[in-house]
């Protein structure tokens, strides 16, 4: 059985959600940066059940087709506590993927994402961060691009020390400052509530991610809140 993403989706006779947000990165094992991973960033919501992963067979199958899909199973684990991720062994070409959860009636799949691993590995960076603290709680933070300038959206995190999260966002700006809102375009945060820093240590974690939900920069810093 050829486990199409279209048949999964014909058969299920589940309505289909475009809304589930995802994007994907390289990581080196164990420090060696030619043993690289795939790890595939989903949030899963309220009810999500039934994970899985999609991917096309070459980079040059139409993205937005859902029966260039095939699935290969993945284990999946937390991440913050509040997201998940599929790891996927290194490829040796570029490839499109998916994933797809259920809510109720509903089959919930993301933009396509390009696997950019074999030419455009993640750069881990934390050196282009930089922190501020502005005092009663509140920290900035602000950082540029590395040697990819082809960045769309940033998404930010962050942790306690831990690694709880406390706050996920989406900026379109290289700055955000704990917690103003005024330059958020997407936020995740787990509620509703107007998050607050006590003072403790905590860490920084950011994405720079591209059109094609590629992560083309990651890293984390610590910092402390007096």
């Amino acid at each position: 059985m050829d486990n199409r993403l279209s048949d999964y989706l014909d058969q299920s006779g589940l309505v289909l959600s475009n809304s589930l947000i995802a994007c994907a990165a390289s990581f080196p094992l164990a420090n060696v940066k030619e043993n690289l991973t795939n790890s595939i960033f989903f949030l899963p919501i309220k009810g999500a059940r039934d994970f899985k992963y999609f991917e096309t067979r070459n980079i040059d199958e139409n993205p937005d087709d859902l029966k260039n899909y095939f699935e290969i199973e993945l284990d999946h684990e937390p991440v913050f506590n509040f997201l998940k991720k599929f790891n996927r062994p290194q490829v040796q070409d570029e490839v499109w993927c998916k994933v797809t959860y259920i809510v109720n009636d509903s089959l919930h799949i993301c933009n396509a994402i390009r696997i950019k691993e074999p030419i455009k590995p993640s750069e881990i960076n934390p050196g282009l961060i930089v922190s501020e603290s502005l005092g009663k709680g509140s920290v900035k933070f602000s950082w540029v691009d590395g040697i990819y300038l082809e960045n769309a959206i940033y998404f930010q995190v962050v942790s306690d020390d831990s690694g709880n999260l406390i706050t996920g966002t989406y900026t379109y700006d290289q700055t955000f400052t704990f917690f103003d809102p005024s330059n958020i375009v997407l936020n995740i945060n787990p509620s509703d509530h107007i998050p607050k820093l006590d003072p403790g240590d905590y860490q920084f974690t950011l994405m720079a991610v591209s059109i094609d939900n590629w992560v083309n920069l990651l890293g984390t810093i610590d910092f402390q809140v007096d």
